[in-house]
């Protein structure tokens, strides 16, 4: 048999608090100590943040100087031809027929002549590229000419084209005092 025991009644129940405020305490006081962790980290990014910023515009700075420079030596490229002649011969062959070649001659990347050569008019396409470059170098005698072998690797060259070639700047240097070979 069991026992009529009494009734808890809400008069009766005790809520201890004292565990509660102690955990809302320790809290507080790390989120308290952790603050000034919190805000020099801040700091620092900030700082950091500052730096970056300032090196940013320093190389916004140097970018624009270059871009100035670039835009003043582009401009001074247009005019090239009123400071000096650029002459510039370069020579290839299809690797399938070497017989038959072709010859470029540039002045100042403007004009562009081009030779054919085959064995048939071999003499006489020297003979024009050879009058050609003395018309461009005696055309302006005050103004320095620049004789340029122009040898890219895609270009095959033989070597009978190359030395033709250098005999016509050497021919060209000797007459003129204004010629520099390069």
């Amino acid at each position: 048999m069991r026992k009529k025991g009494r009734s808890k009644t809400i008069k009766d129940l005790i809520i201890d608090l004292t565990p509660l405020l102690d955990v809302i305490f320790i809290i507080l006081l790390i989120v308290l100590a952790n603050g000034d962790v919190y805000s020099q980290s801040a700091e620092n990014l900030m700082s950091q943040a500052e730096k970056e910023s300032r090196d940013a515009e320093q190389i916004v700075n140097e970018a624009d100087q270059k871009l100035n420079t670039y835009q003043t030596h582009f401009e001074a490229y247009e005019e090239i031809d009123k400071y000096f002649s650029i002459i510039t011969v370069s020579a290839g062959y299809d690797i399938r027929n070497r017989r038959n070649r072709t010859v470029r001659v540039k002045v100042n990347d403007n004009d562009d002549m081009v030779y054919e050569l085959n064995p048939a008019n071999s003499n006489s396409e020297w003979q024009k590229i050879r009058a050609y470059i003395k018309e461009k170098t005696s055309a302006e005698p005050d103004l320095p000419v620049i004789l340029a072998l122009n040898m890219k690797n895609e270009d095959r060259m033989l070597y009978r084209d190359e030395e033709e070639i250098r005999h016509i700047f050497d021919d060209m240097k000797a007459e003129y005092p204004n010629v520099t070979i390069r």
